[in-house]
């Protein structure tokens, strides 16, 4: 690597920095695993466990010369080379505490720190050099003494090791890649995908040989793939021959874990898909973001994306999330007021959107955009996993609360509501509630959709007083015609809350679950409170 002249190029004040305050919450986050090694004075000791990370870097995250304290007080050099910059801080005064920082860059990622530091108040003084490589390793050697009286001089060098089972999986749609986070915690499992705050374990199918076949645990849907390198595909049978290609690679964060210069789009944007179609509809993209790291989801009147999970890169959105049923995308490209981009569901399904900013915008109220037919009573037959007929007239329903709910195995907000509901369960009496899901089912066959019932009421604990029946195939046509007291069925799921005589109280369209934060949190506050309240 030849050197270029080394100059002073004309550059923003602290345009090359390390925020030390991040480095440290991420790597608490990740949790890395430290071989140390340790000499203070003549005791040498060597330990291979968690390190305190904020007690380790607590004199480097209290010195940090970009607070705004310290602007104007280091004098700035770039050196310059082919892919490779180097930028190096001076103090300007004796009584700086930090004497200097240096920063190695290669293609725009900061790949090593280096900061020396010196303290000396005439009675007590101090010398701290570190060098830090990003989540590889780092060395601190310093001094501490007293005047005329004695010292203590200390090294510490850290080897960070990071979880080699933690894996970037990557579904390959053809234009893009649909990136997720997989977790394993030894060669044989158990697996884990990471969808934001989402936790997902797949059940371990079959391990032969090199191969290794994954189910997810609600839905009819697995992983089947090669431990040697790592690929294979996503199979969906119940969408008939449905399968994408995957791989994985060994890594810790999606995008640019390293970079300081990003738009902040935390926050509440008015979405728009498919713009100016006759499939357009409106959303609200609800966005967290933690320097470039980047979580949240958007709500439409049917329903929210669940945990999206993903990274700001400058002005440029990526999210995504992986749960067995759905693989999204969504990228665009803006900055913190405006963003346009292209929506990815799976191999075939894409669409563009466009956002604002705005922290008032909301849709329109759940409850208003279903409801049952005044003159049209709620009733129906349909059987249950064991093939007996069951009507909302039947004895076990009389004198109880109901929640009848429009769903399907294959849905994954149906998913959310039925968690949801399985918990509102544990909070109220049984004899005075009943829960019925009307399933409607992708499977052809009675037979199979039996079966895919009796999995997802077993995968998900349901009490004895949630009861599914069988009620016809998904689609939202075919649940409207079976379900004529509904002037439509508009999404799935879709629940209609009856009191003890069968008066309707509500009918909700769609459900935003858990991964909606706040908007989940006061919906279920207040969808028991009206429940405490017909009982």
């Amino acid at each position: 690597m030849s050197a270029c002249n080394s100059e002073k190029k004309k550059i923003k004040p602290y345009q090359f920095k390390f925020n030390f305050k991040q480095e440290v919450e991420k790597l608490k986050s990740l949790n890395p695993k430290v071989k140390r090694f340790a000499k203070i004075t003549a005791n040498e000791e060597i330990s291979f466990d968690t390190i305190n990370w904020d007690w380790e870097f607590k004199f480097f995250l209290e010195n940090d010369i970009h607070k705004p304290i310290h602007l104007g007080m280091y004098k700035e050099i770039i050196d310059t080379f082919p892919d490779y910059i180097k930028a190096t801080y001076n103090a300007t005064k004796d009584d700086q505490k930090v004497r200097s920082t240096v920063y190695e860059i290669v293609d725009g990622n900061i790949v090593k720190v280096q900061i020396s530091a010196h303290e000396d108040n005439g009675l007590n003084y101090s010398n701290y050099e570190l060098e830090y490589i990003p989540m590889k390793s780092y060395a601190i050697n310093g001094v501490e003494g007293m005047s005329h009286s004695h010292e203590t001089p200390f090294n510490i060098t850290g080897e960070i090791h990071l979880d080699e089972n933690r894996y970037i999986g990557r579904l390959d749609i053809g234009a893009e890649d649909i990136p997720f986070y997989f977790f394993s915690s030894s060669s044989n499992g158990p697996f884990q995908i990471n969808n934001g705050d989402e936790r997902i374990d797949l059940i371990t199918q079959s391990s032969s040989g090199d191969t290794l076949r994954l189910k997810f645990p609600s839905f009819d849907s697995y992983l089947i793939f090669h431990r040697e390198t790592m690929k294979g595909y996503w199979y969906y049978p119940s969408k008939g021959n449905y399968n994408i290609p995957l791989s994985f690679d060994t890594a810790y964060a999606m995008g640019n874990v390293f970079q300081t210069n990003y738009a902040d789009v935390s926050g509440n944007w008015e979405t728009v898909f498919s713009e100016n179609t006759e499939d357009e509809y409106k959303a609200v993209g609800k966005f967290i973001q933690s320097g470039n790291r980047l979580k949240g989801t958007f709500l439409t009147e049917t329903g929210d994306y669940r945990y999206l999970n993903g990274f700001v890169d400058n002005g440029n959105i990526q999210l995504s999330c992986f749960d067995g049923a759905h693989a999204f995308l969504f990228k665009s490209s803006g900055n913190d007021n405006k963003q346009k981009g292209i929506f990815y569901s799976g191999k075939h399904w894409t669409e563009p959107w466009v956002a604002v900013k705005n922290d008032n915008f909301s849709l329109s109220n759940p409850d208003s955009l279903s409801w049952v037919k005044p003159d049209v009573p709620v009733a129906f037959q349909f059987s249950d996993v064991n093939g007996n007929m069951v009507s909302l007239s039947d004895s076990k329903f009389e004198n109880k609360v109901k929640v009848i709910q429009v769903l399907g195995t294959w849905c994954p907000n149906c998913l959310d509501e039925s968690k949801f509901l399985v918990e509102l369960l544990k909070s109220v009496p049984k004899e005075k509630i009943e829960v019925i899901g009307l399933a409607f089912e992708r499977d052809k066959t009675q037979e199979k959709r039996i079966k895919r019932v009796k999995d997802f009421v077993q995968s998900n604990n349901f009490p004895s007083n949630y009861n599914i029946l069988i009620a016809g195939r998904a689609s939202k046509k075919e649940a409207a015609e079976a379900l004529p007291f509904l002037n439509h069925v508009m999404s799935f799921p879709t629940t209609i809350l009856l009191d003890q005589k069968n008066n309707v109280i509500n009918v909700h369209t769609g459900f935003n679950g858990p991964g909606t934060g706040g908007v989940f949190e006061e919906f279920s506050k207040n969808y028991k409170l009206k429940i405490q309240q017909l009982i």
